[in-house]
């Protein structure tokens, strides 16, 4: 999201999670289940073209909406299976935002 839309882009996440999710986010959320414990940090990576998109959940319900949404806009999108630092929810707290030469979750 852009910076602008910060709040605006979360106040809709948390009211189309009070809808339903649609079947692309189940299945999404779905996978992130298995794939993790509740409340563990995972980061969101995203490309589209030479854009990037990264962000750390913690909430795992809205990292399926939103990795749903931007695999809707037409990013290829994944999540790293490697344990996350939880202090990096400081760069990106269950959000996605562009990157550019900010860094992203490393081997350090």
């Amino acid at each position: 999201m852009e910076d602008g839309n910060k709040s605006r882009g979360q106040g809709s996440i948390k009211k189309s999670l009070l809808e339903g999710p649609d079947k692309n986010t189940g299945e999404i959320q779905s996978a992130i289940e298995v794939l993790f414990e509740p409340g563990t940090v995972v980061e969101l990576r995203v490309f589209k073209g030479r854009e990037t998109v990264s962000g750390y959940y913690d909430d795992h319900k809205v990292l399926a909406y939103e990795a749903g949404k931007l695999e809707d806009r037409g990013y290829s999108v994944y999540v790293t299976l490697n344990e996350v630092d939880p202090t990096l929810l400081a760069r990106a707290s269950n959000r996605a935002r562009k990157v550019y030469k900010e860094p992203t979750t490393s081997d350090n």
